[in-house]
């Protein structure tokens, strides 16, 4: 309930911003957002493992131990901001809300300054992105991506030596942040509609070529091998097979979001913009095919929110019929509409582990004052940690008899 009540509160605003642009209440909605999000309780799966190092693994360690040999499997930046919080005396709750917090205000930001419509590009990339995102949390590539985003203006501007500092200062974070040099050099692209249809023809041979070069190259250099795994181990991102109609229904959301694209005033914005909507919109099909494609698509997601944003200014084929111009584009603003909240009503309620993980909403200020609260890591994690543990076994003894019924 907590979720839809923003959601209308958002879809509302952007309908009555179609009709009259001004950005009412911009401010206190974002501040509803971050609250809901950024201080989330008990919430996915990751922080199970982020509080147990935050308030067991960490405490043995100083700076410049982190500095000189970080022992841990997460990466350099991370750990010290633990180190910080730690010595600052937080709790873990309000340590992770500010890291929440920081990384929804920079990517709603770049909103502000770059989208059409705001508050469309707000509740795309929430759905999209910024909702799993916090409650998970997937702090460590969260916060990879809102720094790389400090760094578009250098794209622009074309001062690379500062967005590869960008670039390097993200790694310490997430080391999948190394695909954001890719961003600077999409401004130098114009990819058009033709050169898209020769994208999706090339793309899945690209992605079968990926594995096979790493396979050829690890012959010769054998510290490369433990790189597949990234390309071909489900653990790493999404591989699924798929009917024939949901191929169908894939591919004509492909071709939906391509023709928002390229025949609204989308076409018209910064070509690393509107080059990361392409990129994401063909991961958005072709993920399936590829793990490590579901790792990736989150840093070209902020291209593909800003230009849905223009979907008001949409178009009959460029056709100027100026008489119904705003109600074609307030049609193709419900439709979007339409389409996303389906998918996240599905991805959150579609199946009992998200359900438990997401669906069932808890904040931490609220659960403080009803006297809910657990200061307590081991008595906070052990009936949750279990639940969880349940239900995916259950999935996973459910998904095999499927199979052996099927075999």
């Amino acid at each position: 309930m907590v979720y839809f009540s923003i959601f209308f509160i958002i879809f509302y605003n952007s309908l009555i911003y179609e009709m009259h642009p001004k950005r009412k209440y911009l401010i206190l909605i974002i501040s509803m957002i971050v609250f809901i999000l950024a201080f989330n309780y008990q919430m996915g799966s990751d922080w199970l493992n982020y509080q147990r190092i935050y308030e067991i693994k960490i405490v043995p360690y100083e700076f410049k131990e982190i500095l000189s040999n970080n022992p841990f499997r997460e990466e350099r930046g991370y750990i010290l901001l633990n180190l910080l919080g730690r010595k600052l005396g937080l709790n873990y709750e309000i340590f992770m809300g500010i890291l929440l917090s920081f990384s929804i205000i920079c990517i709603l930001k770049i909103g502000m300054k770059r989208a059409n419509n705001i508050y469309i590009f707000i509740y795309i990339i929430i759905l999209k992105y910024i909702l799993i995102a916090s409650l998970e949390p997937t702090i460590r590539q969260f916060l990879a991506v809102s720094i790389i985003t400090l760094g578009y203006s250098y794209i622009e501007e074309k001062k690379i030596v500062k967005y590869l500092l960008c670039i390097i200062l993200a790694v310490q974070f997430h080391s999948s942040a190394i695909v954001g040099i890719i961003l600077y050099f999409l401004d130098r692209v114009n990819i058009t509609l033709k050169k898209v249809i020769f994208l999706m023809l090339l793309f899945p041979i690209f992605l079968k070529l990926i594995p096979i070069s790493l396979e050829i190259i690890s012959t010769f250099i054998p510290s490369v091998e433990r790189f597949s795994a990234y390309f071909t181990n489900i653990r790493y991102g999404v591989s699924i097979s798929r009917g024939l109609l949901r191929n169908i229904y894939n591919f004509g959301l492909m071709i939906l979001y391509l023709y928002f694209l390229f025949f609204s005033d989308a076409k018209k914005q910064k070509n690393y913009i509107k080059n990361m909507a392409i990129i994401y919109i063909l991961i958005g099909y072709f993920q399936n095919q590829l793990p490590i494609l579901f790792r990736v698509q989150e840093y070209f997601v902020i291209g593909f929110a800003i230009s849905m944003s223009y979907i008001g200014s949409g178009t009959i084929f460029n056709r100027k019929i100026k008489y119904n111009k705003k109600k074609n584009g307030l049609i193709f603003v419900f439709l979007v509409y339409l389409i996303m909240t389906r998918e996240v009503v599905n991805n959150i309620y579609g199946n009992e582990l998200n359900k438990k993980r997401y669906g069932e909403y808890k904040n931490y200020f609220i659960e403080l004052i009803l006297g809910r609260a657990k200061e307590n890591f081991q008595e906070k994690r052990s009936g949750y940690e279990r639940l969880i543990r349940n239900i995916v076994e259950e999935q996973d003894r459910k998904k095999r008899q499927l199979l052996m019924e099927r075999n």
